[in-house]
């Protein structure tokens, strides 16, 4: 069996994301999402000043000046939450755990809240998984909360540090602080 072309289009920039479904392409490149068709490669939505994106289910999370989510075929927003500076998807359950400045928030499939929790200071980076939601915050400590109930998981404070001299082992500005 051979391979032949259907169509071609010239991307700009770099992409960030890159995601089929039955309908159509999606491709975040340069702050612009875009929704190709599959049959024709043409446009058929796009959305300016989007920084991340994430699929769950048919649909689309979009990150901008707040958490947006988009229907994929037609790219009408279903809602948005203003504030949201970072996100990420449990795919396996469909949670949604998002932060804006310390607080993070997990919500479910259909938006509404499951819990909120303080943290001690800024969330730097967020994963979620179907148990656990772990955040890096600018205290210099890695979290990890339990999935279900928002609540601090025992014994799941990491401490991270900046490295000394000579410790070479590690590249990057942070290591494990009981490893230095």
């Amino acid at each position: 069996m051979r391979a032949s072309l259907l169509w071609k289009y010239r991307l700009a920039g770099e992409i960030k994301l890159l995601h089929s479904s039955d309908d159509c392409v999606l491709l975040l490149s340069n702050g612009e999402l875009r929704c190709l068709s599959l049959g024709s490669g043409s446009v058929k939505w796009s959305l300016k000043g989007v920084s991340d994106a994430s699929i769950l289910g048919d649909r689309l999370l979009t990150l901008s000046d707040g958490l947006t989510c988009l229907s994929i075929e037609e790219g009408r927003e279903i809602c948005s939450l203003e504030g949201i500076e970072r996100f990420d998807v449990d795919e396996g359950g469909g949670r949604i755990c998002a932060s804006s400045g310390r607080t993070v928030t997990c919500l479910n499939p259909d938006g509404t809240v499951r819990w909120s929790y303080e943290m001690p200071s800024r969330v730097k980076a967020i994963a979620v998984s179907e148990k656990h939601a772990y955040l890096a915050c600018e205290d210099g400590f890695l979290y990890c909360l339990r999935e279900q109930e928002g609540s601090l998981e025992s014994g799941s404070v990491f401490r991270f540090a900046p490295p000394r001299e000579e410790t070479t082992a590690f590249e990057g500005g942070w290591v494990p602080s009981e490893l230095i």
